[in-house]
């Protein structure tokens, strides 16, 4: 937890618990049933579905109605070794001081069969702060695929989640998520988080996003591969692959939304949704830009400026929240609008030129799926956010992220109303 081990390091601290240790597996169990039947491929769903999105590029599975809990995500990322392999790196916690980042290393003590106890040491460096931060998980351990943890001790009130390793078809390489839910028992960062919901989003992403960029590096190293930035895919090819398999993305976009990152500069995101409206509802509220200041976050003023050459133009008056601190940008983009199902669109970039944007919208029974693909060059809005990239750079992934939850979670309700309106 980057973020909240920041906040810690600042003076900000809560009383250490500690929840008795599980006797037996039942009790084990118990402790950890939020996360101990969840899977990453719902029933039903191709695996190949899963593995051609790992392909684009980084995945965020949103799940916003799980048990227990608000909610949960889970990083995902592809890796060119076995699940065996990947297992390895995952369990050889005294080593981890070599290659996860603020991580000094992991000490385990059996308590019965194939539970464990954990005690984490994590050692925060970023510019002025410098913290150290232990605390203690329960861990189930079912090799070679999937390990579940909760809190053992610590400052949080919870703490829990699982790694799950899908083989790929032909076993050569790991679909590996990392799926996380901490909850601080600080007063004074829950009332941040109150504050600012994007943030606790930023943390989780963020934390989840460095740990799989990190085991992937190491177990691609152990096989004996160098890490690779995959080559960018064609438009074509991504649009291929989102439309490839409906009915298996309306099962993950019934557990919430699914976010693809792909490497940059700058970082792309694709996130999508499944809206409980006909294609045409959907469609139509989507392209009311001079109405999204009304119920989109952030968006201040839109323009519509006229038509050239490259499409219909609007200027958009944005501020929001990033990394902590406020920005203002005005941008003017140029739409082409192909209805009911695709709007698309360049998004200027100083550092390396225009990346196309677009909103893609597959009907699927009386229900639509909803993608909006879109990118920020977050480096060019000032010296403070390229500090914060340059000291994590997972950040920018956490902070994409959570600005296409924002943008899906607005958009959603408003097209349900209109569609019923």
């Amino acid at each position: 937890m980057l973020s909240l081990s920041v906040l810690t390091g600042a003076g900000i601290r809560a009383a250490v618990n500690q929840i008795p240790a599980p006797k037996n597996l039942a009790e084990a169990e118990k402790l950890m049933r939020v996360t101990l039947h969840q899977q990453i491929l719902p029933p039903g769903a191709n695996p190949a579905m899963l593995e051609k999105m790992l392909e684009i590029g980084e995945v965020i599975l949103f799940y916003d109605h799980p048990k227990e809990i608000p909610w949960m995500s889970a990083a995902g990322i592809l890796i060119q070794a076995p699940p065996e392999l990947v297992y390895q790196v995952v369990m050889d916690h005294p080593r981890y001081s070599q290659y996860v980042p603020m991580n000094q290393g992991i000490e385990d003590r059996r308590l019965f069969g194939n539970v464990y106890q954990e005690t984490l040491h994590i050692n925060v460096k970023l510019a002025a702060v410098n913290y150290q931060m232990d605390y203690g998980l329960y861990s189930y351990r079912q090799a070679p695929f999937r390990v579940d943890w909760t809190l053992a001790w610590g400052e949080f009130d919870r703490n829990l989640g699982f790694w799950e390793l899908i083989p790929s078809a032909d076993r050569k390489k790991t679909m590996a998520f990392y799926s996380v839910y901490a909850e601080p028992r600080s007063k004074f960062v829950k009332m941040i988080y109150a504050r600012d919901p994007a943030l606790e989003l930023v943390t989780n992403v963020s934390t989840a996003t460095m740990i799989v960029q990190a085991m992937k590096s190491e177990a691609e190293k152990r096989q004996g591969f160098k890490s690779l930035v995959p080559k960018p895919l064609s438009g074509m090819e991504i649009d291929k692959i989102l439309g490839a398999d409906p009915v298996s993305m309306w099962l993950f976009l019934e557990r919430g939304d699914l976010l693809i990152l792909e490497s940059g500069p700058t970082v792309n995101l694709i996130a999508g949704s499944l809206v409980a409206a006909e294609i045409q509802d959907a469609y139509r509220v989507i392209t009311d830009f001079k109405s999204y200041p009304q119920f989109v976050p952030g968006v201040k003023k839109v323009s519509y400026l006229g038509k050239s050459q490259a499409g219909e133009s609007y200027q958009w008056s944005l501020e929001f929240d990033m990394i902590g601190f406020q920005y203002r940008q005005v941008q003017d983009l140029s739409y082409q609008f192909s209805p009911p199902g695709l709007v698309s669109w360049q998004i200027p970039r100083p550092c390396c030129g225009a990346a196309p944007g677009f909103w893609k919208l597959i009907p699927i029974g009386n229900k639509t799926i909803v993608f909006n693909s879109t990118t920020a060059d977050i480096r060019s809005m000032g010296r403070i956010p390229r500090y914060a990239l340059s000291a994590e750079p997972t950040l920018e992934y956490a902070t994409l992220a959570s600005q296409g939850v924002l943008m899906l979670n607005s958009l959603k309700p408003r097209i349900q109303k209109k569609a019923k309106d």
